[in-house]
């Protein structure tokens, strides 16, 4: 009777107003519409990333001390660093 893939999604949005400098907002617009985003899209990519800082830096903790183990074999110079 029940469907075991049925899933609930709710999207809630709040509006919210800033009190920005004009030339600012109008530099953001023209920036985001290089990328052909809204000025909404973009912002809205910049509060998940700020939002999601510490828990990628917990991520990457974790990541690090689990190749904890990874040796190079050698200390590699800047030259053969950059080689390509």
């Amino acid at each position: 009777m029940g469907n075991k893939n049925m899933s609930v999604s709710l999207n809630r949005t709040t509006n919210i107003t800033f009190s920005i400098d004009r030339t600012l907002i109008i530099k953001a617009k023209n920036a985001a519409q290089k990328e052909k985003k809204s000025l909404n899209k973009l912002f809205l990519e910049w509060l998940i990333r700020y939002v999601n800082q510490k828990n990628n830096a917990k991520k990457y903790k974790i990541l690090m001390s689990k190749l904890n183990h990874v040796n190079a074999g050698k200390h590699f110079t800047r030259e053969e660093l950059n080689e390509r």
